[in-house]
């Protein structure tokens, strides 16, 4: 499971991290705190989990993610950084003077951004303010006297492909308000089109240095990027990077890689509970469908650069989604605010209401091929392992421990087997490993090696939330909640025993230990799991004033001296998963 990875027996070990979404962090000192996660943060989570005996730090995709969406799962352009995790100091940014931040943040307003969900918008436009005079400062000092620092910044573009064309659509999606290209002027469709306009525009000037700025804070993300994955190295952390699926603006830039009039998406969970687009029409995420035809013809060079990239920052990764990925896209012939008016239809009433409306009869649809039967099987799978072979080998090159996909959702019978004869590690949410939908709960110990156990990701609640709510609907008088609690009680030992009616601390040790008992290579827990934390960083179907913009209370750090933390770590001990081995 894990590449150049052994114990002293020759064995292969079992590891433990912990899922700490960057942008939900908190720094070791206030001061360095600008209202959201940023690389400062990830320090203090990379010493949270050295001191703790963790291996890994889980995060997820670090990607720009434009002027107003903090969703990382619609980045901007594939290998872009998110901006707002710049750490700012003069310790960090070249060119930074302590003086720039004095004279341009305002202590109230810092105090105001420390507290409560984080104000995206704000946190982005006051790094940039004081980045703007890094960077002014840098072309005069570096780049007009030929510094060193200067060539390192010019390697840096000249060796990606994305980077100019990313200040390019920064700038824009700055200028027009939306990260997305399709709601920009129609004149602005394509890369070319973009520049020729920016070209010929009266403030050519002042966009052509906004257009560098932006490329200038991707090397500033790269270099803290770099430094922090020494940083870990030296503490005997892993971190463990994240791949989104999808991009928003990448067909802007390599329009023949996408197909037209489609949006990408996952199809419907008929046991999805809460969301009934979801579980009847499917989940239309609005990203660009790729066409993997013309990808291969390019040697899958898109993904081997962006895989390439993440590995630079990172010891391991993890692929989004990777069930579309393998088995190809599924995709929906209207967009996300249309995909109710579809709830209750069949393929062929959908198809004649598309065609009513566009004269399109399709529907949603895998690509490139709709089914898994007879000779399209076959295919499927050989195009599966294909495409599954790209990132995972790119990884190995790079030097990575670990590629993970994250292979969640309807899926077919067939991609468990490719995966595990790949050597692709799939993630196991134990509240949904069952003998059958919504039935009695499989055995931990039934689970291989090759797999990542988790209580949860990013979008299913945390396990003290999941406690909660079954004990709330138990007292409802809800007859399956309690059953369901039941269920879970046996799952992690506590079946023969009185059912607490809240989250104790005997239920919180249960979990704990169940989860680390796995046979599993990698056990995953949220950051907040060791001390019972209620902390989710989102919720599907929450509106997007919610979503992705909570933060921890305080520093991962500042909680090692809690009885529980000290706790853990024997826990872990015992259950064989130290970073290191004795």
């Amino acid at each position: 499971m894990f590449w150049g990875l052994k114990n002293r027996n020759g064995k292969s070990p079992k590891r433990v991290a912990i899922l700490a979404p960057s942008l939900a962090l908190r720094p070791a000192k206030e001061t360095h705190d600008w209202g959201c996660g940023d690389n400062q943060a990830r320090r203090d989570a990379i010493d949270f989990a050295s001191k703790m005996g963790i291996w890994g730090v889980w995060d997820l995709p670090n990607a720009d993610s434009g002027p107003l969406d903090p969703s990382p799962f619609m980045p901007l352009l594939a290998g872009a950084l998110n901006p707002v995790q710049v750490s700012v100091s003069p310790e960090d940014v070249p060119c930074l003077e302590a003086a720039d931040i004095k004279q341009t943040v305002d202590p109230t307003l810092l105090f105001h951004l420390r507290r409560g969900l984080i104000k995206y918008p704000t946190v982005l436009l006051l790094k940039r303010m004081v980045l703007w005079k890094a960077f002014r400062r840098f072309q005069e000092e570096c780049v007009r006297t030929g510094h060193q620092l200067a060539h390192e910044f010019e390697a840096f573009c000249s060796a990606r492909r994305w980077v100019a064309p990313y200040g390019c659509y920064r700038t824009l999606a700055e200028l027009f308000g939306d990260g997305d290209w399709k709601n920009w002027p129609s004149h602005l469709t394509t890369h070319a089109s973009s520049c020729k306009w920016l070209d010929g525009h009266a403030d050519r000037t002042e966009f052509r240095q906004t257009c560098q700025f932006w490329q200038f804070v991707q090397w500033l993300l790269h270099r803290q990027g770099v430094a922090l994955k020494q940083y870990a190295t030296e503490r005997n952390v892993a971190l463990i990077g994240m791949l989104s699926f999808a991009t928003v603006g990448d067909r802007w830039l390599y329009p023949h890689l996408y197909l037209e009039n489609w949006w990408g998406g996952a199809p419907p969970e008929p046991a999805f509970i809460g969301d009934e687009v979801t579980a009847k029409v499917g989940q239309v995420w609005g990203g660009d469908v790729p066409d993997w035809i013309k990808h291969e013809e390019e040697g899958f060079l898109w993904h081997r650069e962006r895989t390439r990239g993440l590995m630079e920052t990172s010891h391991c990764g993890v692929g989004d989604h990777f069930i579309g990925h393998a088995r190809g896209p599924y995709a929906f012939p209207f967009k996300g605010s249309e995909a109710h008016r579809f709830v209750g239809m069949s393929l062929d009433e959908m198809a004649a209401e598309m065609f009513r409306t566009t004269a399109r009869r399709v529907h949603p649809r895998y690509f490139p091929r709709q089914g898994d039967e007879g000779g399209d099987r076959d295919l499927n799978i050989a195009d599966a392992k294909r495409r599954a072979a790209v990132c995972r080998d790119e990884v190995k090159a790079a030097g990575g421990f670990l590629w993970v996909g994250e292979g969640l959702g309807k899926r077919p019978d067939w991609l468990t087997k490719l995966m595990d004869d790949e050597g692709i590690p799939d993630i196991v949410v134990t509240k949904y490993h069952r003998k059958h939908d919504f039935g009695p709960y499989k055995g931990i110990d039934e689970l291989p090696y090759l797999r990542v156990v988790t209580p949860a990701t990013h979008d299913f609640p945390c396990p003290r939330e999941h406690w909660e709510d079954l004990a709330a609907a138990v007292a409802a008088c809800n007859h399956d909640a309690g059953v369901e609690r039941g269920r879970y009680c046996e799952f992690i030992g506590l079946g023969g025993s009185t059912v607490p009616t809240s989250y104790t601390e005997d239920v919180r040790r249960a979990v704990l230990r169940t989860h680390l008992a796995a046979p599993c290579g990698l056990t995953l827990l949220g950051a907040g799991d060791p001390f019972g934390w209620k902390f989710k960083t989102h919720e599907v179907g929450r509106a997007d004033a919610w979503a992705w913009l909570r933060r921890y209370d305080d520093p991962l750090t500042a909680h090692l001296d809690d009885p529980a933390a000290e706790e853990f770590k024997q826990m872990v001990r015992d259950s064989g998963r130290r970073s290191h081995d004795d």
